[in-house]
């Protein structure tokens, strides 16, 4: 045969195109009825970057230079034997390494579709019919479902299959005949090789014999590789980077799909059939900005084609009993992961071993001294590089940032930690060049990479601003429990009065993470893994404990507000029940505190659906309430409606719009049951009909009075309400000594996919204009509420009121608020306002970098 395999990235953008390309002659002897080798030959490798023209010929030879890969390959041969009760079982050369026993599973894969396998091994008369059936079956990409069809080849499409002589050298279309013709007996093009018996295909002629004969009856057949539906799949995804999506499993779960078809011309009937031809493309799309977006894709191609058939020379036939072998009895690509022993024995595709094996695996390269050294001399370069490109503002050279960052990142997956400090040391101190460093370390995120980063954290090299950034990525790609416990370590270590912005920030951040990883649901691999490390290590419960001591034990505004944020942001039983005291008013804190831990009763911060009932109970309290504060009642709407509700539930908030008060309530909760009730998604429908009778009760607000409360309360309305808005809100109330509120919102719908960012900024205790507080406040200067005491329009008002009256006036307490925003995936940037903590934030602000 002659095999050629292809993967890449198609272009997407000039010059960005990117194919590897493997082709060699493939040997198959059938040494037995349940034995056959395969062994390639003349192995040439080549690959391709850059733009391509495209004249709407898809089938043009691509501009790839191969070149032989040397002792990289070795050449071995490979066995397949099946056992009659049992199942097959595959064996390979000792010294093989992992990456080429991979690449051997891809050839055998082509070989072992269900009528081969049937036919040639067991003698099945089922497969010899056209027909529809699914298999279960081992592939490279795992134990899965697959959906054949198959048809009896006729008229013309018989005929071509017929013009493949059995001893003809077709060679490669694209490169013409290049393979010398092997001896063998010719047949004349047409004719049929005379019957002397009917042989297996198996069978070993004896010296003379003609080849096997097989039948000229055509077939083909077409497998779909179901990868959704699965007992075992290879899928490991090493970053925990994910989309924010909210419009439902159905429409979220494929922003990311792979596939694998293949197209198969098969000779033959019940007594055993041969592989003719074979062309298998396979794909993983995924749709990072939504799906009417520009999707990023790789591509892979494997393709086979019969050169000629000759009678076996068993003397010519590898023999592999003359050399240590292992065996493996399963398809499925194998990897080497960092994990322990215990936590991978039920999985047959995961090997135990390092990060540097891993890669090792993945990359098929092995990595020695001098490799090393040049790995760490180009770090070194790329680094400079690209602080140079960074320096200079140059817009074309800046988009070669990401490339040049991505390779450095490659690079370091091999180092250890000496190595890393080498290049710490080869950096010179330089501010700029070493901040590229710390997020190049975070990307990667191997256990050496995050030892140096803790390290230089303690050390005081990585900025506060950069300590934040650097958990952020952090979080999108850390995958071993054993870091994770050092960064616990590290964090919860600090004191939060020394630096309280950065001490609070890591904190906010740490908890999304350990939330993110060790309680998620996922069920890649990974996550799966991940969890039970975490449980086994009781990441989560450490955390928990250290922050609701933490909580218990302080008064301070900041802190109540960092540490309750950090519980919402946790998702745990306990931290949800620990905050209940604090969302009724039990515990003595400050409005914006209560608010804050109100969001663990959002659906999406709820530790489980089973506390819903309770959740509901508590939310509908604070709701109709009178004497609660309306910034409170309005966010216990917004997070009673991002669940589910009852048909009683909704009924509840339709009466709620009769009763006197709050016209902006009123109006909200009208304008929600409403729009629920105009609401079409197919997820909802439930939801839709109790609103629609709940609308039937509720009392009408006029469309001026609906549309002050959505513009005032619109952070409240849960996310599939509302398209895509950006927009600033101002809510001002000079009467009130309770919060004002600005809301910054991004919010993109595309394609189904909702990407959601903001800013909340909450002031209370306002004594003045709000815009001249928070200019205060940002420039270092503690707020004193008399300093609008005679010319403040709001206090001069008041002044007035109280002529000729003996009133003992009284100084508020100190200004409070908090700007919370998420300014990229996985940082969560949350600031309450009060002095220490805003000296501390603008002085970390100050010593941030010009780029991140």
């Amino acid at each position: 045969y002659r095999a050629r395999v292809s993967a890449g990235i198609p272009e997407i953008n000039e010059d960005q195109a990117a194919v590897a390309d493997l082709r060699a002659d493939l040997h198959v002897y059938v040494t037995s009825s349940s034995t056959v080798v395969f062994k390639l030959h003349d192995v040439e490798i080549g690959d391709m970057h850059g733009a391509t023209q495209c004249n709407g010929d898809v089938n043009q030879p691509l501009p790839i230079e191969y070149i032989s890969p040397g002792d990289t390959y070795p050449g071995n041969p490979l066995g397949r034997h099946e056992f009659a009760a049992q199942g097959g079982e595959y064996i390979f050369n000792e010294e093989d390494p992992q990456w080429v026993v991979n690449f051997y599973k891809s050839i055998i894969t082509l070989f072992s579709i269900a009528p081969l396998k049937g036919t040639f091994f067991r003698g099945l008369s089922n497969y010899s019919k056209s027909a529809a059936y699914v298999e279960l079956e081992d592939t490279v990409l795992g134990e899965c479902y697959s959906t054949y069809t198959q048809h009896q080849l006729s008229g013309v499409a018989q005929s071509q299959l017929q013009d493949i002589p059995h001893d003809c050298q077709l060679g490669d279309p694209e490169e013409g005949d290049t393979t010398k013709k092997q001896p063998g007996r010719k047949v004349p093009r047409g004719r049929k090789v005379p019957r002397k018996g009917r042989k297996h295909p198996g069978q070993s002629p004896s010296s003379g014999s003609s080849c096997p004969d097989i039948s000229s009856v055509g077939w083909e057949v077409v497998r779909s590789v179901n990868l959704e539906s699965c007992v075992e799949v290879v899928r490991y995804q090493r970053t925990w980077a994910g989309i924010h999506c909210d419009l439902g499993k159905d429409q979220c779960k494929n922003l990311l799909s792979r596939n694998s078809h293949g197209v198969y011309t098969i000779r033959g009937d019940e007594h055993g059939m041969r592989l003719e031809q074979a062309e298998v493309k396979g794909a993983i799309i995924t749709s990072p900005d939504g799906f009417v977006t520009e999707r990023a894709q790789t591509i892979t191609s494997q393709s086979l084609s019969l050169t000629h058939v000759e009678a076996l020379d068993v003397a010519a036939a590898p023999n592999m009993n003359h050399v240590a072998t292992k065996s493996v009895d399963h398809l499925l690509y194998e990897m080497v992961l960092p994990y322990q022993e215990s936590d991978v024995s039920r999985y047959r595709w995961i090997k135990r071993g390092t990060a540097k094996e891993g890669h090792e695996v993945l990359t098929g390269t092995r990595v020695n001294e001098i490799t090393i050294r040049e790995y760490e001399s180009q770090v070194v370069a790329l680094i400079r590089n690209a602080s140079d490109i960074l320096s200079s503002d140059s817009k074309e050279k800046s988009e070669m940032i990401p490339g040049i960052l991505n390779y450095a990142n490659y690079c370091l997956f091999q180092l250890t930690e000496q190595q890393i400090a080498n290049i710490i040391d080869a950096l010179g101190g330089n501010a700029d060049k070493l901040n590229l460093l710390w997020s190049i370390l975070a990307e990667s995120a191997t256990e050496p990479a995050i030892n140096v980063l803790i390290s230089a954290m303690k050390n005081g090299q990585v900025t506060p601003f950069r300590q934040i950034m650097a958990l952020g990525t952090l979080s999108n790609n850390i995958n071993s429990a054993d870091s994770l416990t050092k960064l616990l370590d590290f964090i919860v270590n600090q004191s939060m009065d020394d630096s309280p912005y950065k001490t609070s920030q890591l904190l906010i951040n740490f908890a999304s993470m350990v939330s993110r990883v060790c309680r998620g649901r996922g069920t890649n691999t990974a996550e799966v893994i991940f969890r039970e490390q975490c449980s086994n290590k009781q990441i989560v419960e450490q955390l928990e404990q250290h922050l609701v001591t933490e909580l218990e034990g302080t008064q301070r505004f900041w802190k109540q507000m960092v540490l309750v944020q950090s519980l919402v942001n946790l998702k745990t039983v306990r931290a949800s029940n620990v905050l209940l005291p604090y969302i009724l008013g039990a515990k003595e804190c400050d409005t914006m505190v209560r608010s804050v831990a109100m969001d663990s009763l959002a659906k999406w911060n709820a530790p489980s659906r089973a506390y819903q009932s309770k959740i509901t109970l508590v939310l509908l309290d604070i709701l109709e309430n009178p004497a609660e504060h309306r910034l409170l009642r309005g966010r216990a709407l917004g997070y009673l409606v991002s669940w589910p509700l009852s048909s009683t539930a909704w009924s509840r908030l339709a009466l709620l719009t009769r009763r006197p008060g709050n016209k902006d309530l009123a109006a909200l909760t009208y304008s929600i049951i409403k729009a629920t009730a105009e609401y079409s998604h197919p997820e909802i429908i439930q939801q839709m009909q109790y609103a629609s009778h709940a609308l039937e009760l509720a009392k009408p607000s006029n469309g001026a009075e609906r549309y002050s409360s959505f513009r005032t309360w619109y952070k409240y309305i849960f996310a599939d309400q509302i398209g895509g808005v950006d927009h600033l809100e101002v809510f001002k109330d000079p009467t009130s000594p309770l919060p004002s509120e600005i809301g910054v919102y991004m919010r993109r719908s595309l394609g189904g996919a909702v990407f959601f960012r903001k800013m909340d900024m909450m002031i209370s205790n306002d004594d003045g204009d709000i815009d001249m507080m928070a200019i205060s406040l940002f420039l270092n200067m503690q707020w004193n509420p008399t300093d609008y005491s005679k010319s403040g329009r709001w206090t001069t008002f008041l002044n007035m009121l109280k002529t000729d009256l003996n009133i003992v006036e009284k100084a508020r307490q100190a200004l409070r608020g908090l700007a919370n925003f998420v300014p990229m995936q996985g940082v969560q940037l949350f600031i309450p306002f009060e002095h220490e903590m805003i000296v501390d934030a603008m002085a970390s602000f100050s010593d941030r970098p010009p780029y991140f």
